[in-house]
């Protein structure tokens, strides 16, 4: 069943690429179904899925691309199949697919969640990357209300994760350069909330440095 907007494909060409999805070798047979994934063709999905599961992580790649231009055109079971591929075994695929179900989301917040709670760190890492840059960020920075709660709430979600020192590690930075809690001291006495040892020992070292800088004299206790 293809899309109303196919692009510039004529029905010949249409039927040469199903007839490379039809070539029974994974790395020639994904360049068919990508290819009618563009143009808006979703009868390209049966191979896609199909290819997604290859072994070949070229192959994976390739199709997760194609399922990323269905999803985006409405395509339910491309968007399933993505979330699914979040939690491949190779970071290409999964980065790829979080990468792939961002237009997908309007709310920057809910993004962040979905890459959040992954089970890789390399998506979490993304996750807080793609919020950083986002518009919900720069304002949530600078207002009070629901929107910069929740937007504190994913933060102290990234700050306290107990599997992931990295993904605390650069929370820990946002929360300082952006003075998350109104003032270094603020951002410094959030960041000691961390279930990490050691951010919790670099956010008291932050700290008596910025005491010693304000003059006040520091116990050595």
């Amino acid at each position: 069943r293809p899309q109303a907007s196919e692009g510039a494909l004529d029905e010949r060409a249409r039927q040469l690429l199903f007839e490379i999805s039809a070539s029974g070798r994974d790395d020639i047979a994904v360049y068919g179904p990508i290819a009618l994934a563009m143009s808006g063709d979703l009868r390209a999905l049966p191979a896609l899925l199909a290819l997604s599961r290859s072994l070949a992580l070229f192959v994976r790649l390739r199709a997760t691309r194609g399922l990323a231009s269905l999803a985006q055109r409405g395509e339910r079971r491309a968007h399933a199949q993505l979330e699914r591929l979040v939690s491949d075994n190779e970071s290409e695929v999964r980065l790829c697919a979080y990468h792939g179900l961002a237009p997908l989301y309007h709310d920057p917040i809910n993004y962040a969640r979905v890459g959040l709670s992954a089970t890789y760190g390399d998506v979490r890492l993304a996750a807080l990357s793609a919020l950083q840059g986002s518009d919900v960020y720069r304002v949530g920075m600078t207002i009070y209300g629901a929107e910069s709660d929740a937007l504190r709430s994913i933060l102290a979600a990234a700050l306290c994760h107990k599997d992931d020192l990295t993904l605390a590690q650069e929370a820990r930075k946002l929360y300082l350069k952006d003075l998350i809690g109104g003032s270094k001291e603020g951002a410094l006495a959030l960041i000691l909330e961390s279930t990490h040892d050691e951010v919790r020992r670099l956010a008291l070292s932050d700290l008596l440095v910025e005491l010693k800088g304000d003059g006040k004299e520091v116990s050595s206790e």
